[in-house]
């Protein structure tokens, strides 16, 4: 797994050696699936054949950022832990959630007490 442990080593860079907290998807984003409010990179796990797994967003706190990166091969869901009360990229509806295939990192910026905006991109760790 060279390409995690380079993508790790990045991000530790960036946050001066941070913990990662690593989240594996649930069908409803529970227990592991939750990611911690003291987070600020998750390694998120999707499983394989079950993309419809979520993980969690912690609940907002106004200026909280997260990098949340998936290298384990497999899709899951990203949402809100209140999908009634809480904002994704201005849609608060329940079920509301964001795919996240295999490669790809999300961006997550909580800009108010009910609102995360996310954007998600392709990486490619040096080899």
């Amino acid at each position: 797994m060279k390409r995690t442990t380079n993508w790790i080593n990045k991000i530790n860079k960036f946050f001066g050696d941070s913990d990662i907290v690593t989240c594996t998807a649930t069908s409803a984003g529970a227990t592991t699936g939750t990611i911690p409010s003291t987070a600020s990179v998750v390694n998120a796990v999707g499983v394989n054949g079950q993309s419809a797994y979520l993980i969690l967003l912690p609940t907002p706190v106004v200026g909280k950022k997260l990098i949340i990166y998936n290298d384990s091969g497999y899709a899951f869901n990203l949402a809100t832990s209140s999908a009634a009360n809480i904002y994704l990229n201005g849609a608060k509806t329940a079920g509301y959630k964001l795919a996240v295939a295999n490669a790809k990192v999300a961006y997550c910026d909580c800009v108010s007490s009910t609102q995360w905006v996310v954007v998600i991109n392709d990486y490619t760790a040096a080899s």
